[in-house]
């Protein structure tokens, strides 16, 4: 995990070289629970 702007926000980063490693061990369903989206001043 790698805290990214503050604290609260935190993120897995995955080297390139370790990416198929990852995604093979992936063994269920991923389910987005929530959504963050930029707002526009326009």
């Amino acid at each position: 995990m790698q805290t990214v702007s503050c604290s609260q926000h935190q993120e897995y980063w995955i080297p390139a070289e370790k990416l198929d490693e990852f995604n093979a061990n992936i063994v269920d369903i991923i389910e987005l629970i929530a959504e963050f989206r930029a707002t526009s001043d326009k």
